[in-house]
């Protein structure tokens, strides 16, 4: 009876203390809890990441009679996210042209609508003019690519340059039949020899055909993207029907630079449906 009555008055004592506990314990406020400080490995840039710079270039223009392309060598502001071809190009269409020296486009802009004005891949630069560009003659939109391939390809990523019109291959002639293709540097810069060149073939283009460099999309090694490679494509003559089944002829190729890439299927048969 004794132990009883002991273990009763020891569970009061516990019971007592235990209340008394936590009488004592009160919840703090969430803002009146401290928190551990925080160390910042990488402090945030003061400044924009991407800032202009200045690139030296080499800018191609055209004598007085536009027979022969003429260099000036400047320095270029390259504005932020802005390509260096691209700011060439603004620099060649925009800026002062030099004393003695002739636009090599006059009047022409790049385009600014529809997607990017110029693009670099794999080596191969696609320009974008605006449609001022069709107010040009022949020989002088002739002309202007000449100069804008040369300025281009002065830059070390660059090898090949193709010229469009709102996103379009104008043609050589008024007619726009004869393909103006894939323009490489051309070291002499004589206007005046290569326009000569054009004219000749326009005369026999319809019995001998000509030969153009010609820009092609083929898949990527992983079958992810598609590659812009420049091919040598000999064409019978200056007919649309001729020029789409070269062009398709040589896609069909697939990528030539690496036997991984997926293969292409044979174009034709579906051009013509068998």
């Amino acid at each position: 009876m004794v132990k009883r009555l002991r273990l009763a008055a020891l569970c009061a004592a516990l019971s007592l203390a235990l209340c008394g506990c936590a009488n004592q314990l009160t919840e703090r406020r969430a803002a009146e809890m401290p928190l551990p400080d925080i160390q910042i490995a990488y402090p945030a840039p003061g400044e924009d990441g991407v800032a202009d710079r200045v690139l030296p270039a080499v800018l191609h223009y055209l004598n007085q009679d536009a027979t022969r392309l003429r260099s000036d060598a400047v320095n270029v502001t390259v504005r932020g996210g802005e390509s260096e071809a691209e700011a060439v190009l603004r620099a060649l269409f925009t800026d002062k042209v030099p004393d003695g020296l002739y636009a090599a486009a006059p009047g022409v802009q790049l385009q600014r609508e529809g997607g990017p004005a110029v693009t670099v891949c794999e080596g191969v630069a696609t320009v974008n003019l605006s449609a001022s560009a069709r107010l040009l003659t022949p020989r002088a939109l002739y002309a202007a690519r000449v100069a804008i391939a040369n300025t281009l390809t002065e830059l070390p990523d660059i090898s090949y340059v193709n010229v469009l019109v709102e996103g379009r291959e104008e043609g050589l002639n008024l007619q726009g039949t004869l393909p103006a293709g894939t323009f490489s540097r051309q070291a002499a810069g004589d206007v005046e020899i290569l326009w000569q060149q054009v004219e000749v073939q326009q005369n026999q283009s319809a019995a001998q055909g000509f030969t153009r460099a010609v820009t092609v999309y083929v898949p990527s090694p992983e079958g992810t993207l598609m590659l812009p490679q420049v091919r040598s494509i000999a064409f019978g003559d200056a007919g649309s029907a001729t020029l789409i089944a070269a062009v398709l002829r040589e896609v069909a190729k697939g990528n030539l630079r690496d036997a991984h890439a997926p293969p292409m299927p044979d174009l034709l048969a579906y051009l013509v449906g068998e």
